[in-house]
């Protein structure tokens, strides 16, 4: 099998690009983790603008932010997303059993975000993390 070289410039590059405010140290205590835990959910869930300044968001509280209403096809999307980040087997359970804003579907997300809110869920893709 063969490799191949990777360019002298690859890993420069790779250290250029900005790190997420949700990726941070590993929390130590328990307590510690769920603090670490909400402030990263806070942080991915404010890289959507549609979900800036949403109850449920500072402090974290899943349940809260699942009863925000009113929000546009691709705010709804992102609010799906992020939900399913957090609990990700109760995004995918029977409607009713699950998030009340409803269950993610990535396709869907795509065809109605814009630039913004893509780069938010590629930012967390490339580097997925679950609580």
């Amino acid at each position: 099998m063969t490799t191949t070289p990777t360019a002298p410039n690859e890993k420069a590059d790779l250290e250029e690009v900005a790190t997420p405010a949700w990726l941070c140290p590993t929390a130590e205590t328990p307590r510690e983790r769920v603090q670490t835990m909400a402030l990263r959910m806070t942080a991915l869930v404010e890289s959507f603008p549609t979900l800036v300044g949403l109850a449920g968001v500072r402090p974290w509280d899943a349940v809260q932010f699942d009863l925000n209403r009113g929000l546009s096809h691709g705010g709804r999307c992102a609010q799906q997303f992020v939900l399913s980040v957090w609990n990700p087997s109760t995004s995918t359970m029977p409607r009713g059993k699950g998030w009340r804003c409803g269950r993610f579907d990535l396709q869907d997300a795509l065809c109605v975000w814009d630039d913004r809110h893509r780069r938010a869920f590629l930012a967390w893709a490339s580097q997925p993390w679950w609580p």
